[in-house]
């Protein structure tokens, strides 16, 4: 599955081990979810330096891409 901001949205939104990681001075909307809250591996903890440190993202991304 190619790496796309979608792509990290759809894999963040089914995996089990995400954890938001928190932003200094969030300011929460309402109305919405911005797109810098949206549960992606972008806004994970474990998403370090374009990589997933507990070798999850893999192994959704296949599942996903069937």
């Amino acid at each position: 599955m190619r790496r796309t901001r979608e792509t990290y949205e759809k894999v963040g939104r089914a995996c089990s081990e995400y954890k938001r990681k928190p932003f200094p001075g969030q300011v929460y909307n309402l109305g919405g979810e911005s797109n810098s809250l949206k549960q992606s591996c972008l806004t994970c903890t474990h998403f370090k330096d374009e990589h997933c440190d507990i070798d999850v993202y893999d192994k959704i991304a296949a599942r996903l891409d069937k």
